[in-house]
C-alpha cells in the first residue's frame, strides 16, 4: 500500500514536470490528450497481456520509461537531422512522439502489439507528423536499417532473446549506439562487437537504475 502511494505521488510529480516543460508545444499537447483518451478505457497493461494471452504464449510485462528520464537519455546522445532513433518495445509510442516534436532526428517506434502501432499511426496522421515511422513486429524481426541509435527498455526480456538479438546486431556498422536499461550487453555472449562507452544512473518507476550506452566497434 505504501509503495503504491509513493508510486502515485512520483508519477504525479513526473506529470507536473512534463506539463511545465513540454505542454507549450501545441502538437505534443494534442498528442498527450489523444493518448489519454485512447487509453483511458483500454489500459496498455491489459492490452499487452491480452495480446500475449490470445497468442497462447508468455509475454513481456508492460512498462514505460518516464519521459523525463528518456529526455536525459537523449541529452547524452549527439543527435542531428541525419540520426535515426529506434525505440524497441515502444508501447503507446509516447517517447517516439516526444522525439519527433522536440528533436531533429527521425524517430522509429517498434512494438509487437498491433493495438499500440495502429493507434500510434492514427495519431501521427492526425497531427501530421513527418520523420516518424512505426513497425508492428517483434525484436528479432525488426527492421533496424540505417538506425544510428537504438533504445531498448527490455528489463524483462529472456536472456535467450537478448543473445539472439545480439546476433542480429552484428549487421550494424561501426558507430551505431545501443542503449539498454538495468543490464549491459557485455554481460551476454556475442557482445564482443560492442564497447560500453558510458553508464548513467537514472530514475524509473521502481527507483534508480543504470542505463548503459554501448557503441558498435
Amino acid at each position: 500500500m505504501l509503495f503504491s502511494l509513493k508510486l502515485i505521488f512520483k508519477e504525479f510529480g513526473e506529470w507536473l514536470i512534463v506539463v511545465k516543460r513540454y505542454y507549450y508545444h501545441p502538437r505534443f499537447l494534442v498528442i498527450e490528450v489523444m493518448l489519454f483518451i485512447l487509453y483511458f478505457f483500454s489500459n496498455p497493461y491489459r492490452l499487452c497481456r491480452r495480446y500475449f494471452n490470445q497468442k497462447a504464449q508468455e509475454g513481456q510485462i508492460y512498462g514505460e520509461t518516464p519521459l523525463t528520464t528518456y529526455v536525459q537519455v537523449i541529452q547524452e546522445l549527439s543527435l542531428s537531422a541525419s540520426s535515426k532513433v529506434v525505440d524497441l518495445g515502444c508501447g503507446r509510442g509516447r517517447l517516439v512522439f516526444w522525439g519527433s516534436c522536440f528533436t531533429s532526428a527521425q524517430m522509429v517506434g517498434i512494438d509487437c502489439v498491433p493495438a499500440f502501432i495502429t493507434r500510434a499511426k492514427w495519431i501521427s496522421r492526425l497531427v501530421k507528423l513527418s520523420r516518424i515511422e512505426w513497425q508492428c513486429t517483434d525484436i528479432l524481426e525488426a527492421d533496424l536499417t540505417q538506425a544510428t541509435h537504438v533504445y531498448l527498455f527490455g528489463t524483462t526480456l529472456e536472456d535467450s532473446t537478448i543473445t539472439d538479438w545480439l546476433i542480429k546486431l552484428r549487421e550494424f556498422p561501426p558507430g551505431v549506439q545501443v542503449i539498454t536499461v538495468s543490464y549491459s550487453l557485455l554481460e551476454y555472449e556475442g557482445a564482443a562487437d560492442f564497447e560500453l562507452i558510458k553508464e548513467k544512473e537514472m530514475d524509473f518507476a521502481w527507483g534508480k537504475s543504470s542505463v548503459f550506452f554501448h557503441q558498435r566497434k
